[in-house]
């Protein structure tokens, strides 16, 4: 009988303070492991890792496949919580609020729609 099992394959923590987490979604038969298939996620400085676990096993059930084990995620919190200090915290919302600062103010994602006025389409 073939069996569908999600495992965190490898965790790694990037300079940012991001936590990029590597799934292996396994197909077993009979104990052996006959196809295994790559997901990926992180976890930004501060976020909640419940959540993110919660979105890929959303996504991971869109797709057909099992839930991640659950017996690692402690693990991942462990990590996050010794890696994710509030200074690296505070430091990358600083560094994301004023990168979405200048997106506002360039006109890039989040900023308000313009209008072509009739001299610009002209142009």
């Amino acid at each position: 009988m073939i069996e569908k099992k999600t495992i965190v394959d490898q965790i790694e923590v990037a300079r940012s303070g991001f936590i990029q987490i590597r799934f292996g979604l396994l197909l077993i038969d009979d104990g052996q492991e006959i196809d295994c298939k790559w997901h990926r996620t992180s976890i930004e400085p501060g976020g909640d890792v419940d959540a993110q676990i919660a979105a890929v096993n959303a996504h991971l059930a869109q797709m057909g496949k099992a839930a991640v084990d659950t017996d690692r995620i402690e693990g991942i919190k462990k990590i996050a919580a010794t890696v994710h200090t509030s200074e690296l915290v505070d430091q990358y919302r600083k560094a994301r609020d004023a990168a979405l600062s200048v997106d506002d103010e360039l006109g890039g994602p989040g900023a308000p729609a313009r209008t072509a006025s009739p001299q610009d389409r002209r142009r």
